[in-house]
């Protein structure tokens, strides 16, 4: 069955569009091919994919409705997780030498990687994909398949598994391997390739590579893993005879009568890691378990707020004492993701744990985006991109940090804001129109002007420092100040709300010199006003050594006082234009 609801559907934070979708095509590719896409009614926003190739000449719906693929069904309705199933080329089969005759299989399946990244409601199987979250699985020749697309696009999954096929050609193997990837998520957008540098077969990937036929695994494929992986041989386990292991980065050789359940493959292997986009390349990272203990840990709310079901995780560290007062972080994530994701991205939870922070990460409410042309997803109401009906997300924050301070003994002086993108712009929209609640803010990926329709623009007796992070390739001049650009402008509009002469600045590279700062104060001390790094490599992302900055350097020397004035280290922070 079908469900296809685009408007707000009567749980929020369900899929507005379920069911299996027979016969798609990728879109912004010339190449043909299909693709079937089960998306299950328990399936929430920013979650996991499976991509899978089967056999050479099987269709992509009749590996679906072959018993592996119905086990992949249970799968996928056990876990809520999407199933992507894409088929060879008719009668051809896999094009597992790269021969120019036959269809360019790597290009076929990034157009339909792309299209299933995409959110537009014109595509009639539209979900909301954690690209964090995105693995690939091949049987037979479409294991090779499998291992030639990873070779090719690495950077696009967070596993790999192949059964009974891994045979990849050593030319194919040189070739790929020896290509400068594209170093980040966007996939083809080139910027930083050739600057940059990495080689496809430098970039790790967990695989699992199963035989249950005489013909085994590829020694070369294996080794080549081993090799981008870095990883060195670890004890055999349950499921695999012989296992490789750098952190997060595993490598499993199973040889043996019986394929493990698609669920042992997906809850035992693919679940375990995600890729980040923080580096080249992307991360691979442990799934954080957002658990507790004693109620030290990860504390999931939910709650009816204005008539809306919201939702946010509050991580308590693990030295929590009632008797103590603790800082308290408001992080955002950024739009169609998720606060579990945004948990991962930024790792505002490990800074909790090293010097003592509450922090809170809320989930924006699921809305349609007609601008944008996407199915309802998570999104905040901020002045860039406003939603259709969205609710009061300023009413939202004000409610959870009225909620965590009555639970838990927040420091009312050190209470901060910070997002990404989407988020970014909720974390402006706070310092617009909350001021009084936070001491300080800090943007990622996202600037922002001017409160529409307001003039003039209003100063503030006692400034809100503002620290605002851009990736150097987040987007074409993402980190320049051109006259009457974004940064141009949101730089002159925050140097009257908080006094300081926009033409005057300091600039500083932090020790490790990737994050490069323009700094401006009111001129008659050094204390940080407006500042703007640039993150040198990198995307549109939030960076976790971004937490360890902000804190060390920012949050943890700034407080708002009773009287609504604000101190840095102990001196008052007073407006230039006073």
């Amino acid at each position: 069955m079908i469900t296809n609801n685009l408007s707000y559907p009567t749980d929020p934070y369900a899929p507005p569009i379920t069911g299996i979708f027979h016969n798609q095509t990728p879109r912004n590719t010339s190449l043909a091919g299909r693709y079937t896409v089960y998306i299950p009614n328990n399936f929430e926003h920013c979650s996991q994919a499976i991509l899978i190739l089967p056999d050479n000449q099987m269709t992509a719906q009749g590996f679906f409705e072959s018993t592996d693929g119905q086990a992949w069904k249970s799968t996928a309705d056990i876990n809520g997780i999407v199933i992507v199933v894409a088929e060879s080329y008719q009668n051809a089969g896999w094009n597992l030498t790269n021969a120019i005759n036959m269809r360019d299989d790597e290009e076929f399946l990034y157009g339909v990687v792309d299209t299933i990244r995409q959110k537009y409601s014109t595509i009639p199987a539209a979900f909301n994909l954690d690209e964090r979250s995105l693995y690939l699985v091949g049987y037979n020749s479409g294991g090779i398949a499998a291992h030639k697309m990873a070779m090719h696009w690495p950077q696009l999954f967070g596993g790999l598994i192949s059964i009974n096929g891994s045979d990849v050609p050593s030319s194919v193997i040189s070739a790929f391997g020896n290509t400068f990837s594209y170093p980040f998520i966007a996939g083809q957008n080139s910027d930083g390739r050739e600057t940059i540098g990495l080689n496809n077969k430098d970039i790790p990937l967990p695989v699992w590579m199963i035989s249950t036929t005489s013909i085994p695994n590829n020694v070369a494929v294996k080794n080549y893993w081993v090799a981008a992986d870095n990883a060195i041989e670890d004890e055999p386990n349950e499921y695999a005879q012989t296992t490789y292991i750098n952190g997060a980065t595993r490598i499993w050789l199973t040889t043996g009568a019986t394929i493990p359940t698609p669920t042992v493959l997906f809850e035992n292997f693919l679940n375990e890691a995600l890729r980040y986009t923080n580096t080249p390349g992307g991360k691979l990272e442990w799934r954080v378990k957002t658990e507790n203990v004693s109620g030290k840990g990860f504390i999931y709310t939910e709650a009816t707020i204005d008539g809306k079901l919201r939702r946010w995780y509050t991580y308590v560290p693990s030295t929590y004492n009632d008797a103590n007062e603790y800082p308290l972080i408001v992080a955002m994530h950024g739009g169609s993701n998720s606060a579990e994701a945004f948990i991962g991205d930024s790792r505002w939870h490990e800074a909790a744990e090293e010097y003592g922070l509450l922090v809170v990460f809320p989930q924006a409410y699921p809305c349609p985006l007609p601008s944008f042309g996407w199915i309802p997803v998570p999104v905040w109401n901020q002045y860039i991109v406003s939603p259709s009906s969205p609710p009061d997300d300023v009413a939202f924050i004000r409610e959870v940090i009225t909620r965590t301070s009555q639970n838990y003994n927040v420091n009312a002086k050190k209470i901060f804001a910070t997002g990404h993108s989407n988020g970014a712009g909720m974390t402006w929209r706070l310092g617009l129109d909350a001021p009084e609640l936070f001491a300080a803010i800090a943007p990622a990926g996202w600037t922002i002007s001017a409160i529409p329709g307001e003039s003039p623009v209003p100063s503030l007796t006692s400034p809100l420092p503002v620290w605002l992070f851009m990736g150097r390739y987040d987007q074409v001049g993402a980190d320049e100040f051109k006259n009457g650009n974004s940064n141009d402008m949101c730089l002159k509009y925050w140097a009257n709300r908080n006094g300081f002469d926009y033409t005057k600045l300091t600039t500083e590279y932090d020790q490790s010199g990737n994050y490069y700062s323009r700094v401006w104060t009111n001129g008659t001390d050094n204390i940080p006003l407006f500042k703007f790094t640039s993150v040198t490599e990198c995307p549109h992302i939030y960076v976790p050594y971004e937490c360890e900055l902000l804190w060390e350097q920012f949050f943890s020397k700034i407080t708002l006082e009773t009287n609504g004035k604000r101190y840095f280290d102990g001196q008052e922070i007073v407006n230039g234009n006073n």
